[in-house]
């Protein structure tokens, strides 16, 4: 059992089922690596004490733009459709020393597949999305839409 900082959670438009958003360290290594970690809930809570989560996916964080240097200088809106399709935008500290929040947006696709050369072997794929002003970092996947 693990803890998780979700950032952003939403339902699906039925309103049966949450899904969550967090970056979460890796306790494996000495290293500041985190990762974009996507979990959902079980269907139908009838109560908070009734939540039982699962993870969808996750990826290193570095591979998707809006990587978050400090919790405290983001700032996010998420959104699932019917199929699972989780969507995130944000703004976010370009680096640690930047001052000045860009635009940024991630989306998760469980039907979607990544390009070979991001080394993703999990199901389901990640992208960035263009916002106005640009992207933060480098682009991440063919993933369907």
């Amino acid at each position: 059992m693990g803890w998780l900082d979700l950032i952003c959670v939403t339902t699906d438009p039925a309103s049966t089922t949450f899904y969550g958003l967090a970056y979460a360290p890796d306790y494996s290594t000495d290293s500041d690596s985190k990762y974009v970690v996507l979990i959902r809930s079980n269907t139908n809570p009838t109560s908070p004490g009734d939540l039982a989560w699962s993870i969808v996916s996750l990826i290193e964080g570095w591979k998707l733009a809006g990587y978050p240097y400090t919790a405290d200088g983001s700032e996010y809106t998420c959104s699932s459709n019917a199929q699972g399709v989780f969507t995130m935008f944000g703004r976010a500290l370009s680096d640690s020393n930047s001052k000045v929040k860009k635009p940024y947006g991630i989306r998760y696709n469980p039907s979607g597949s990544m390009d070979d050369s991001f080394n993703y072997r999990r199901p389901g794929a990640w992208q960035n999305i263009t916002v106005a002003g640009g992207t933060i970092g480098q682009e991440a996947s063919t993933g369907i839409l």
